[in-house]
């Protein structure tokens, strides 16, 4: 049999020339990442810079804003550091305190009279209902004005044309009257079953003049909880077939020595 010739196997031979010619050194790695790094660089400055001034903005308009809610505060609450409705005072003050005031509003308020109030002090009936005031207007010597307004209007008329007569009122008293403390008093409380008025819409009325003293800059006496039973309408100590007892007119008198701005 013929001899199988073996074959013979050369390695194989890279040429030079085929191979990458691109080598990687290591200054080209140095290069590249000097590079990146001067690129990370650029961007962080750009982007602290473009924060700095965002938060620079956005703080601005955070102190603009509060700045804005306490001016607003400020002026909705012009009663000399005082807080509405009027705290219990310090000292109360004596009965001869009423001399220098004066109650105009409602007929209701013609049982103060009983109560230690001279009827010289007191101005209501129908000439002094809200709508004739507007028109009128109201001027007083005294040192004090207590407005109870509204009381025999609220079921008759809707609550906000009363409030906007209500700040015009104010508005002329205090320009006829620039050294005159104004109270405004919380209309009282009613029985469950008047058909006239609910207690709900009287609440409602008295938190608006509330609001509306603190932006006239006047006081607000709360005289309207302290005859209100635990129901939520006017106790039976403060309340019969006539209207307001004398208890009740005794204890409107004695939270007004008990709560006064001086």
């Amino acid at each position: 049999m013929p001899s199988k010739s073996k074959k013979k196997f050369k390695p194989v031979q890279f040429d030079k020339n085929s191979q990458p010619k691109i080598r990687l050194s290591i200054k080209l790695i140095l290069w590249v990442w000097i590079l990146i790094l001067v690129a990370f660089f650029l961007c962080y400055i750009i982007l602290a810079n473009f924060t700095d001034t965002f938060i620079v903005t956005k703080n601005k308009k955070s102190h603009s804003n509060n700045q804005t809610v306490a001016e607003e505060q400020s002026e909705s609450n012009q009663t000399s550091g005082n807080v509405n409705p009027v705290p219990q005072s310090a000292n109360k003050q004596g009965s001869s305190y009423l001399s220098n005031c004066t109650f105009a509003g409602d007929a209701i308020l013609g049982g103060l009279e009983n109560s230690g109030v001279s009827k010289n002090h007191i101005k209501c009936g129908p000439s002094f209902i809200l709508t004739n005031i507007e028109n009128s207007g109201l001027t007083v010597t005294d040192k004090n004005l207590y407005l109870m307004l509204g009381y025999t209007e609220i079921g008759e008329q809707a609550s906000d044309a009363l409030l906007s007569k209500y700040s015009t009122v104010l508005s002329k008293i205090k320009e006829n009257c620039p050294n005159t403390n104004i109270y405004i008093m919380a209309l009282p409380p009613v029985a469950d079953n008047n058909t006239t008025v609910l207690n709900s819409a009287i609440d409602d009325f008295n938190s608006k003049l509330l609001a509306t003293a603190n932006a006239q800059g006047v006081y607000y006496i709360d005289t309207n909880t302290i005859l209100k039973s635990n129901s939520g309408s006017i106790s039976s100590d403060y309340y019969d077939a006539d209207g307001l007892t004398s208890k009740a007119y005794d204890k409107i008198v004695d939270y007004i020595l008990s709560h006064t701005a001086e």
